[in-house]
Formats: C-alpha cells, sequence, structure tokens
C-alpha cells in the first residue's frame, strides 16, 4: 500500500508562496510536474516546486486532485521563473503565469506515441531544411564563421550583431540556426511585433523550406496549446515569437536570436513588467547556450557592453548586393510653415507636407518608383475641439485626449480604448459645424497627398489596417507586385520590411519624440528615423530620405543627415555617464493605482513617509502620474535613481513591507523603466 507524500505547489496566480498538499507516492513526480489541485473552491493546475522530506506541521492538508501526464518543466526554467520573479520584484506565481497562460492549455491532450513523436521531429529537423546556400559577401561569410565558432562550443555567449539596414543582418543568423538545426537544437527567434513580420516569415520558408512555429498573444486558445505542446515535446525546432515566447517550455534550447534588440516593445508594461531583451540573456546564461542581439540601430546599453568586451562585437558596414544608403536631408519647416496653410487657394485644408516633399514624391511617383510617408501616429487627429467654446474631447477613463478616426467616424482612446461616434454638434455649447481636428494623423496624411496626387495609388498602414497576419502577408505582396505607388504608415512600417522598388521616404514629423521628460527620447527617436530611413533604396536604384523636422540644429537630426551614428552615441553616452543614468546608474519606479483617487493618493503619501535615505540613492516623488487617470484607475509615482553597486532590489522590498496596501490599492514596481507616463 503506497503512502502520502508531500509537496509545496506553485500556482499560476499573483502570489509569492507555495502551498502545500499531499499525494501518493505511487506517482513519480519531480519539480515542474504539472498537477491539478482543490484552491480555494475551485480546482487549478499548477507546478510541483519542491518535494518535503517530512509531514509539515499543518493540521489540514489537501490533496492533489490528479497528476498530469504532460512534460515536466524542465530545471533550467524553473530556476528562470525564480530569477524573474526576485529581479522584478513581483510572486514567483505571476512569472509561472507567463509560462502557463491560459487554463485550457492544461486539458489532457490525445498525444502521440514517444516513438511516433520522435520520428515526426527528425522528419522536421532533417528533411525540411534545404541544402542550397546563398552567395555571401566577405563580412558575411567572416562574421558567420565568427558566429558559428561560439554555436559550436556549446556554452553561454552574447554577441551583439550591429549592421546597417539592409546589410543581410538576418542570413548571418540564418546560416547559425542552419547549424543549430542538423544538430537536431531548438531555435527561439524574438521578433519586436511578430504580428507584422511577414516577411521574416517568408525569407525563413525560402531558406529553410519548412515554417516555423509562430507564438504571439493573438493566437486562438487552441493554436497556442497546440504550440506550447510542440515546444514541450520537442517538435516545434524553430519558435519565432513575440516577447512572451521567451517563457516557453523548450527542453533542448540551443540558440536564442534577438532582433532588432533596441525595440522598446520588448518591453512589458502590465502584470510583470520586464524586458524580454534582458530576460533572454539571463535565460541564455540558465540553459549555457549562445544568444545574438541583432540591430542595425543598438541600444546604449547593448553597446556599451559590446564595447566593454561583455559582448562579443560583429559588425556589417555596408549593404548587400551594391545598395548604398540613402541620402539623409533635413527640411527645415520654420521656412515653410507660413505658406503651408492650404495647398492652393480653393481649399481651407491645412497641409503637413513641404514643397519640398510634395515635388519629391511626384518625382518619383512619375519614375515609377514607390515612396513611403511616416508619421508615428495613429488616426486623423490627435486633438479634436470646439473652435467656439474650446471644449476638448478626453476620454471618460483615462487623462487622456481622444484621437479621431476618420474612415471609422470615431473618437478613440489609445490607451484603454473607448471609443464614441464623432457627434456633429459640441456636446458642451450645442454649436454647429464648430468641431476643428487639431494636428496630423495617417489618416489626415493620407486625404492631403489624394489630393494633390490623385493618380497615384496610396494605402494605409498602421495597427489598425494591419489588425493580422493575412491582411499583413496581403499588404507586402501588394507593395512587393508594385500594386502601391505611395505608403503612408505608423511604426509599424519601420521594422524589418524589404520594398526593393522603394526609393523614397518622407518623415513627416521627425520631433515626434523628443519632447518630455524621457532621458531615452534623444536615443529612441534616432532609433526610430534610421530605421525608417532603412527602408529606402535597399536594391540597386539610389535612396532620398526627407526630414520635416523644425529643429534641423538638434543632434539627433544632424547625426542622420551626417551619417554619424558613432559620435552622436557617444555624445548620448556622456550626458548619461556625467547624470549617472542607466546604463551607468539604476532606476526603478513605483506606481501606486487605485480606483479611488483619494486612496491612491494616500497609499503614495504613506509610502512618501517611509522613504529610504541613502547616499547611493535619490527617490524623487510621491507625485501624481503625468497619465494620471488610465483605465479609470488613479495613479502616482515614484522615481528612483541608485548607483550600480547599490542594493535596489531589497531597498524596495524593505521600503514595501513597512505599509499595508489596501485590497483594491496596487503597488507595482518596475525595474529598468522604459516609460515614464
Amino acid at each position: 500500500m503506497s503512502k502520502d507524500v508531500f509537496i509545496d505547489v506553485l500556482l499560476p496566480l499573483p502570489l509569492e508562496n507555495t502551498y502545500t498538499y499531499k499525494v501518493s507516492s505511487s506517482f513519480s513526480l519531480q519539480k515542474g510536474s504539472f498537477v491539478t489541485v482543490p484552491f480555494g473552491g475551485r480546482s487549478i493546475t499548477g507546478i510541483v516546486w519542491e518535494a518535503l522530506k517530512k509531514k509539515p506541521q499543518i493540521e489540514k492538508i489537501k490533496e492533489v486532485s490528479s497528476v498530469l501526464p504532460l512534460v515536466p518543466l524542465s530545471l533550467s526554467l524553473c530556476k528562470f521563473i525564480d530569477w524573474v520573479a526576485r529581479y522584478t520584484l513581483s510572486p514567483k506565481g505571476a512569472v509561472l503565469k507567463l509560462v502557463m497562460g491560459e487554463a485550457s492549455l492544461f486539458k489532457i491532450p490525445k498525444r502521440l506515441s514517444k516513438k511516433a513523436i520522435h520520428k515526426e521531429k527528425q522528419e522536421i529537423s532533417i528533411n525540411s531544411i534545404k541544402e542550397e546556400r546563398l552567395v555571401f559577401t566577405k563580412t558575411q561569410s567572416e562574421n558567420i564563421e565568427k558566429l558559428k565558432k561560439d554555436l559550436i562550443q556549446e556554452s553561454f555567449s552574447v554577441t551583439l550583431l550591429d549592421g546597417v539596414t539592409g546589410s543581410g543582418k538576418t542570413d548571418v543568423y540564418f546560416e547559425a540556426m542552419d547549424l543549430i538545426l542538423h544538430r537536431k537544437g531548438q531555435v527561439l527567434v524574438l521578433l519586436p511585433e511578430i504580428s507584422l513580420s511577414a516577411q521574416w516569415i517568408d525569407r525563413f520558408k525560402k531558406r529553410f523550406g519548412c515554417e516555423p512555429l509562430i507564438w504571439h498573444s493573438n493566437l486562438k486558445p487552441s493554436a497556442r496549446k497546440a504550440c506550447w505542446e510542440k515546444v514541450s515535446h520537442e517538435e516545434a525546432l524553430v519558435v519565432v515569437g513575440a516577447r512572451s515566447a521567451l517563457f516557453l517550455p523548450f527542453l533542448n534550447l540551443k540558440f536564442i536570436v534577438i532582433d532588432e534588440e533596441h525595440d522598446m516593445s520588448f518591453k512589458q508594461d502590465e502584470g510583470v513588467l520586464y524586458n524580454a531583451r534582458d530576460m533572454a540573456i539571463v535565460r541564455a546564461k540558465i540553459e549555457n547556450i549562445p544568444i545574438l542581439l541583432a540591430s542595425a540601430t543598438p541600444s546604449l546599453e547593448t553597446r556599451l557592453n559590446a564595447k566593454s568586451g561583455r559582448f562579443q562585437l560583429l559588425q556589417m558596414k555596408e549593404r548587400v548586393q551594391a545598395a548604398i544608403l540613402p541620402d539623409i536631408q533635413a527640411i527645415d519647416m520654420r521656412l515653410y510653415s507660413k505658406g503651408m496653410k492650404a495647398i492652393s487657394k480653393k481649399e481651407e485644408k491645412m497641409a503637413f507636407l513641404s514643397p519640398p516633399l510634395r515635388q519629391a514624391l511626384v518625382e518619383t511617383f512619375e519614375a515609377k518608383e514607390q515612396s513611403l510617408l511616416f508619421l508615428n501616429r495613429r488616426g486623423y487627429a490627435p486633438l479634436t475641439l470646439c473652435r467656439t467654446c474650446g471644449y476638448r474631447f478626453s476620454c471618460l477613463n483615462c487623462s487622456a485626449w481622444l484621437v479621431l478616426h476618420h474612415e471609422k467616424g470615431q473618437l478613440m482612446c489609445h490607451h484603454c480604448g473607448y471609443r464614441v461616434k464623432c457627434p456633429e454638434v459640441c456636446p458642451n455649447c450645442h454649436e454647429k459645424e464648430t468641431l476643428a481636428a487639431c494636428g496630423p494623423g495617417v489618416e489626415r496624411i493620407f486625404e492631403e497627398v489624394t489630393r494633390f496626387l490623385p493618380e497615384a495609388r496610396i494605402s494605409l498602414l498602421s495597427s489598425d489596417t494591419l489588425t493580422n497576419m493575412e491582411k499583413v502577408q496581403e499588404m507586402v505582396n501588394r507593395i512587393t507586385e508594385g500594386e502601391i505607388d505611395i505608403l503612408i504608415g505608423t511604426q509599424v512600417v519601420s521594422k524589418g520590411h524589404h520594398f526593393p522598388n522603394l526609393t523614397l521616404v518622407g518623415v513627416v514629423d521627425a520631433d515626434l519624440g523628443l519632447s518630455g521628460g524621457d532621458l531615452r527620447a534623444s536615443e529612441k527617436t534616432y532609433q526610430v528615423l534610421q530605421q525608417v530611413s532603412g527602408r529606402s533604396g535597399r536594391a540597386q536604384k539610389k535612396g532620398r530620405v526627407f526630414l520635416q523636422t523644425f529643429c534641423p540644429e538638434h543632434g539627433v537630426m544632424k547625426a542622420l543627415v551626417s551619417g554619424n551614428r558613432d559620435r552622436f552615441l557617444e555624445e548620448e553616452e556622456e550626458a548619461r555617464r556625467l547624470a549617472e543614468m542607466p546604463p551607468f546608474g539604476k532606476l526603478a519606479a513605483l506606481i501606486i493605482t487605485s480606483p479611488k483617487a483619494q486612496e491612491a493618493e494616500a497609499v503614495a503619501r504613506a509610502l512618501g513617509q517611509k522613504v529610504p535615505f541613502r547616499e547611493d540613492m535619490t527617490i524623487l516623488g510621491p507625485a501624481p502620474a503625468p497619465l494620471f487617470q488610465l483605465g479609470r484607475r488613479y495613479r502616482w509615482r515614484f522615481l528612483i535613481k541608485a548607483t550600480k553597486q547599490a542594493p535596489l532590489h531589497q531597498v524596495i522590498e524593505s521600503w514595501l513591507r513597512l505599509i499595508k496596501v489596501p485590497k483594491t490599492t496596487k503597488v507595482h514596481v518596475d525595474i529598468d523603466p522604459y516609460r515614464f507616463l
């Protein structure tokens, strides 16, 4: 007769503690095994976190409901869960939730036999891989060989692949992936926005003759379940995904690639607040495998690590196939602003494109080449107001203006999704025909171009129009086939796309993003503008880029026009060094939120009275957050600035234990914040 053993179970809930259960010793359990347990009147699937050597001193110990016949999480993944929780100061259960996802993943699956699974994996890993090879440049070949040497050693290393746009970085790491696949290892590739990466997936299929497994948050539960199972059984050898793919249960992970490593999309801003790039480096270290960071505009943090020798640096300074970098020029909008009230005397509509940019659009169209107009602002206009009483349309749930979406006839909040039909009269003074749209969004630029180039085929690209992979693929095909003359888009068009006939890029508002209190404002703006500029002239035809700016003397504009990236980054680096800001210091933020404004303020001020005073830290706040209300919750903030040596995590943990927080109030800790709203 079997006896009971006792285990601690970690549940995928925002809880720090594990919970003790008993289970029959007839079950073969290990750390990471999946079990279903009773908890709070319901049944929940969790994982075995620890097997206890003796019965704990607890009166009533509940029994495990069932042991699931699933592949246990690896010890390395359990170690990763623990590390992420400690670094982000999040409950371990919340990090486990990132791994486990929806409860529907853990219904008992109908599995293939181990033999069948093994056979299927072999067929994918060997027979699907094409043996044809590209002709590489000398630089590509040298970098491929250096990268393969790291992979052969099968140990932890971090490599930065720093190459200009169009230099063939993807082909370089594809060759490294090929080596891993022939050794039957698993590869993880993280992209900033997987739903917008149709071209990357096409290139993968052409190179390897099979499709990668695609993972992102918009997958249906059934698709997510299938993906999760394939990864855990080593059926999926290549996984490409957004940041959440980092938490998939790989058993034989041998290589990680972070493409566009600088991109802000890798930062998670809800729930567990983490940077997928940084956490990927940690997972690679725990798994003892190489990781590659690729970018044409590396982050200052990554660049500094490469300069110091902590990361291996591989550089690619020239484009492939004889393509040359585009000519970039800044258009001083101060010279044209007075004469741009209207395109013609017959029209009263405001114009946002300068004469030089309009002329370049006409020339490019007549040459049967393609143009891209970039404005990182969705919708028609960011603000709508009444010209009679000054009423401004704002969100009911957030401290934000509603954005006019002309195509849908709606005013929309880009923070919480609240939307309302655009009225015909002012809701405040009830006057008719007094509502004015202020400022441009991509829809307004579309309208302007349509007026002065009516014969051109124009398409709008934003997250409002490219809502799924199918629409992205359709749009990419239309552009590649020459069915579109002018693209007008937001940041989604700046990432990784290759359109050989696109020779003109016009940035409608190059100054957007430079204002505000973000320490990375200049760095981010440079990265976005350099990336979008890189869409121009990627084949045989020479490219041009026009930056419309009211600040042509700004360091970002000078760096883009001169092409002297390194000087700009060195100046940014020195400014950060003097201010002891990241990467030369540490930052953390506390965000206090509550559905009651008074409660949020009370908790913030209570924390303010307990602020720890240390020479190696400066704590700013409490203060109302710039975005004071978000999704019907009121927000206060602290910003903690610390030296590199300061025990930041320990200080914050001790500080938060000094007060009692009401159940309706939440205190979020953001280690290494990237947004300051």
